[in-house]
């Protein structure tokens, strides 16, 4: 999925957290999103999430506007672990009518216990098996590894690899891209709101 964003501005009243941002993201590419926090990284990812709207621009997926909501089929957005507390990850996946990934991103043997009684890591990588398990063709990913130990690390840099790998556009905003050196991604830096 090609991933266009075209004097991309998004304002939150008196504050402009993103100043017309131009970025063209090709389908299949790895890129991470540097920055300091409040330098506008969440912000871009929910407007390609299409959980924002852009203050002025735009923002385009495979040449149709995000603010379609069927131009973001196929887009699996990782943006923060919040899942339904008595939901298992199963019945979140069959809700999703996806196929399970849970190996990829090593939450076998957790997909039967409610969301609720998993650590704060383990939401992480369910949240991501379920943007998996629906044959994304773009991942945007906030943070994904925060709160995970080293074999969790290494399990969900494997799985956005892969997913790569199969085509997947990825955009993973990080504080550590060491950590990702794996998925030789590209970088944009993100500098108060605009492209350093």
């Amino acid at each position: 999925m090609r991933i266009e964003l075209r004097a991309a501005s998004r304002r939150f009243g008196p504050h402009t957290a993103l100043h017309g941002i131009d970025a063209a993201l090709t389908s299949g590419s790895a890129t991470l999103l540097l920055g300091a926090n409040g330098s506008g990284k969440s912000t871009l990812l929910g407007l390609v999430a299409g959980l924002l709207r852009p203050t002025s621009g735009e923002v385009w997926l495979d040449g149709r506007s995000a603010r379609d909501p069927s131009a973001r089929t196929g887009l699996g957005a990782v943006l923060g672990a919040a899942l339904p507390p008595r939901r298992t990850a199963t019945q979140l996946l069959l809700a999703s009518g996806g196929v399970a990934r849970w190996g990829e991103v090593g939450v076998d043997g957790l997909t039967e216990r409610p969301t609720g009684t998993l650590s704060a890591g383990q939401r992480l990588r369910v949240a991501l098996g379920l943007a998996l398990a629906t044959g994304a063709r773009a991942l945007v990913l906030d943070e994904p590894l925060a709160a995970l130990d080293a074999p969790g690390i290494e399990a969900v840099v494997g799985a956005v690899r892969s997913a790569r790998d199969r085509g997947c556009t990825v955009v993973v905003a990080t504080h550590h891209p060491d950590r990702w050196a794996p998925l030789g991604a590209d970088a944009l830096t993100l500098d108060a709101g605009r492209l350093a």
